[in-house]
């Protein structure tokens, strides 16, 4: 794909994160940013001002989502089972993580340190931490158990060892999604606390998702274009000739 500018290909890229919202396959977002660089092109020869109407629009609501620190994909209507799992997540998950990680990130950071301290290949670096890892971390889990043991008694002991583990793929998990989970507790406190805003925010993005559809419709498709210019070429001797 080629576009004509870095700006074409700005809006075009800020248009598709608002019209697909993270949706859809590898398949379907080609195809699609296929559709809005010639769209791109065939508004800016044959209806420039539009073209000037869409991108202020997209630049404005855009502005207004870093304002209110959103992405357009955390922009959705909302529902009662995506708040529960949100508040969930942060009334549940996290302290679990945070728990995990208060265990587990020494030995994370040992094992990284001790690694670039060996000065290995940057082949072997994964393989190193790999390794240490399936040594480190059982040998934490064993010992906070023989603590609990010492302390409280075999049963206590039993359990640590069985929840350790469980805490770190927690921790694991929730750090990876770390920042959905924040951006998904933002919207949320947006839905609660600034609920008109968030309701006016909400229909911007509709309008503008309605506006591209009927862009969609307005503009040619490749067949038709090809079937145009077939058409010319079958009336004119000279664009066959050429």
């Amino acid at each position: 794909m080629q576009a004509d500018s870095r700006a074409a290909l700005d809006i075009i890229t800020r248009a598709d994160r608002i019209f697909r919202l993270g949706r859809g396959d590898l398949a379907g977002a080609l195809e699609t940013r296929k559709r809005f660089v010639a769209g791109y092109r065939w508004l800016r020869e044959h209806d420039p001002a539009r073209l000037a109407h869409a991108q202020s629009r997209i630049e404005r609501f855009e502005a207004e989502l870093g304002a209110a620190r959103l992405e357009p994909k955390e922009l959705v209507p909302p529902t009662l089972a995506g708040s529960v799992k949100t508040i969930l997540m942060l009334l549940i998950l996290m302290p679990l993580a945070i728990a995990g990680a208060i265990i587990h990130y020494p030995i994370y950071r040992l094992i990284g340190f001790a690694v670039t301290r060996a000065g290995s290949d940057e082949e072997m670096v994964a393989t190193q931490k790999a390794v240490g890892g399936l040594v480190l971390y059982p040998l934490t889990w064993i010992t906070c158990a023989a603590l609990a043991w010492w302390r409280f008694g075999w049963p206590v002991a039993l359990a640590v060892i069985m929840v350790l583990p469980i805490l770190g793929y927690i921790a694991l998990r929730f750090f990876e999604q770390l920042d959905g989970v924040i951006g998904r507790a933002r919207a949320l406190t947006w839905r609660i606390a600034r609920r008109s805003a968030y309701a006016r925010l909400l229909a911007q993005q509709r309008s503008i998702r309605d506006d591209i559809e009927e862009l969609n419709r307005v503009i040619p498709s490749r067949e038709d274009g090809e079937e145009s210019r077939t058409a010319e070429e079958a009336g004119d001797p000279s664009l066959r000739s050429g």
